[in-house]
């Protein structure tokens, strides 16, 4: 088996762990999700009402653990293997993520408004995309703010919701793991969709990255009503429509 063989191997089966392991947390998590809405709860307390928090939080912990390493590891061996200075670039990258997680949670565990903590969520993104841009070109950057988001999302499995299902008793932290699910649900689709987005040149290419980055996240922050909300959410089906076309619209200039 020569060096390329072997390569192509690994890459597809770290590929496939990581699209399976999405798969099975992104399922799940949506399930809780629609039993926590019908019961008029959210996604711990459907957990919670299962009486098996304790298992579905060992299986919460593992399918987000195997997507998120695949996926790390799947970026360092496509992007960051080749030389050292790439594999520099990838330790930075690296730190990245770990470093946008110590900023969004401590700026959503404060006493900042939502309104605030959410223009500041939104202007911080598009500055991570503005930065990204300035040092790689199309596919990397796209990716990476996937995989900053899916970091958050990871953390929050791990770090708030998780621990809230071993201490049901904690209110404190079982209405932070009540946010934190509410945010993954939201997350979840911009980042598929910021990993799909990789392959559109159209998207690549464009010169107004930061917004393009901002209006696909919204547009796909939207579209998460129209499939957790059924018919409730129909409304925003416009939204998500608008914002796609201001996305052709920028991209085709």
């Amino acid at each position: 088996m020569d060096g390329q063989n072997a390569y192509d191997w690994v890459h597809f089966i770290l590929r496939w762990f990581h699209v399976t392991g999405a798969i099975t947390w992104v399922g799940s998590m949506l399930y809780f999700q629609w039993v926590g809405r019908t019961t008029g709860g959210s996604e711990p307390d459907a957990v919670r009402a299962t009486g098996a928090g304790p298992k579905i939080a060992h299986w919460f912990r593992r399918e987000t653990a195997l997507t998120w390493v695949s996926g790390v590891l799947l970026l360092f061996l496509v992007y960051f293997s080749a030389r050292i200075a790439e594999l520099g670039h990838g330790l930075a990258n690296l730190a990245l993520l770990a470093v946008g997680w110590l900023v969004y949670d401590r700026l959503w565990r404060g006493r900042t408004a939502l309104a605030l903590a959410l223009a500041l969520s939104v202007v911080l993104l598009a500055g991570v995309a503005a930065g990204l841009g300035h040092f790689y070109g199309g596919r990397l950057v796209y990716l990476m703010l996937g995989a900053l988001l899916g970091t958050l999302m990871a953390g929050n499995v791990w770090l708030r919701v998780v621990p809230a299902l071993a201490d049901p008793a904690d209110e404190a932290r079982l209405a932070l793991a009540r946010q934190r699910s509410t945010h993954n649900s939201y997350l979840t689709f911009p980042v598929v969709a910021l990993m799909l987005s990789s392959h559109v040149p159209a998207i690549q290419e464009s010169r107004p990255g930061p917004l393009v980055v901002v209006l696909l996240v919204a547009a796909f922050v939207a579209a998460r009503h129209v499939v957790v909300n059924g018919r409730s959410g129909r409304w925003a089906l416009w939204v998500v429509l608008g914002l796609l076309a201001a996305m052709v619209f920028l991209t085709g200039r």
